[in-house]
């Protein structure tokens, strides 16, 4: 999203704009290791022990956000406030799931801002998978609240970036969000295509769950352009995959999506039974 001059200083590539701290670190790691010096091994071992523990506090953090979103914001903020500058991948996470504890309150704007200083810092050292996950993150943000080009906008780098950071298989979220940005506009054609693009998508980890998603995506567009048939068809793939892996939350849409599709239908018994299911 944003251009910055990017200037290969012995063998690391480093980009100027970047706080004057991180530029330090690897300039003295860099004429450590050149110079065959070995390191202050318990200085190493202390810095490697930070590293663990706030790993850990991280994903406890992470997990937190989903049960007690203002706890974990919470605790992300005090920690924020502890640690230095020096540590920008840590400011990174913390901030994205300070954005996400307020996604969970539907304060979107916070969001919005925690989420713009997360990319501001990802951008700075070219932490391409955590641009691509924030970029995201905004998309569907922007596409919640009917933003439709921001959210576009902001797919598009995710796939971008997911692209720089080899990480390919994890381009089927953006694609499959913008998808949902087309069906919002009552463009089906073309959500078709994005969801499409999901369902056969070559990348490996497959995403069952993603997969799952756009079937029923896909069925929702053939609902809305009155092809009930074309509807059932991919609800009953969606339903086939999720009881492979067991996907009870992609189960419980297909079903409520094949009971709505036999009201609209007429067909009351079948709808129940679907309901039921």
């Amino acid at each position: 999203m944003f251009n910055r001059k990017k200037i290969n200083f012995n063998g690391f590539l480093v980009v100027s704009g970047v706080h004057l701290t991180l530029l330090v670190l690897i300039l003295v790691f860099t004429s450590c290791n050149q110079n065959g010096t070995p390191n202050n091994s318990k200085n190493k071992l202390n810095e490697q022990n930070e590293i663990e523990i706030s790993d850990s506090i991280l994903e406890e953090i992470h997990k937190n956000i989903y049960e007690n979103p203002f706890a974990a914001r919470e605790k992300a903020l005090k920690i924020l406030d502890s640690i230095g500058q020096g540590n920008p991948e840590a400011r990174i996470r913390l901030l994205k799931h300070i954005g996400s504890s307020y996604v969970f309150e539907t304060n979107y704007s916070e969001a919005i801002k925690y989420y713009n200083q997360a990319l501001s810092l990802a951008e700075e050292i070219n932490l391409y998978s955590e641009i691509a996950h924030i970029n995201n993150n905004l998309g569907v943000i922007f596409n919640e609240i009917g933003n439709y080009k921001t959210a576009y906008i902001h797919f598009v780098e995710s796939l971008n970036n997911y692209d720089l950071a080899d990480k390919k298989e994890k381009k089927i979220g953006a694609l499959n969000n913008i998808g949902l940005i087309y069906m919002n506009m009552n463009n089906y054609e073309k959500a078709l295509s994005y969801f499409n693009e999901v369902i056969h998508s070559k990348a490996q980890p497959t995403d069952t769950i993603l997969v799952v998603s756009a079937l029923n995506n896909i069925a929702i567009c053939y609902i809305s352009e009155k092809k009930p048939e074309r509807a059932l068809e991919y609800i009953e793939k969606a339903i086939s995959l999720s009881e492979k892996v067991n996907n009870q939350y992609g189960l419980c849409i297909s079903h409520q999506l094949m009971g709505n599709l036999y009201l609209e239908l007429g067909q009351p018994p079948k709808a129940k039974e679907a309901y039921q299911a």
